[in-house]
């Protein structure tokens, strides 16, 4: 529920490199990843933990705002949720 600048002041990273790392246009190198980790209230383990079985590839339509969701990780009181923000490509361009 944190706005980006919020996040980017707890993780010490500007709001531009944080946007680039969410777009997937940025990497973190492993001291910026255990920052953001904390900055999240979480551990290393859990923010890079990629466990099959709780990975959900079908994604969900948001009807409100008519976005595109998946569920990525749910834990009891957190969930992690990837969102398309974008329109899809046309079916014929």
């Amino acid at each position: 529920g944190w706005s980006l600048e919020e996040l980017a002041t707890r993780a010490h990273l500007s709001q531009s490199s944080l946007s680039r790392i969410e777009n997937g246009q940025r990497r973190l190198a492993l001291d910026q990843l255990v920052t953001l980790a904390r900055a999240l209230d979480t551990t290393l383990d859990q923010l890079v933990e990629t466990a099959a079985d709780d990975v959900v590839t079908s994604p969900t339509i948001d009807g409100a705002h008519g976005r595109m969701r998946w569920l990525v990780k749910g834990d009891p009181g957190m969930s992690v949720v990837r969102q398309r923000m974008t329109e899809p490509p046309p079916e014929n361009p």
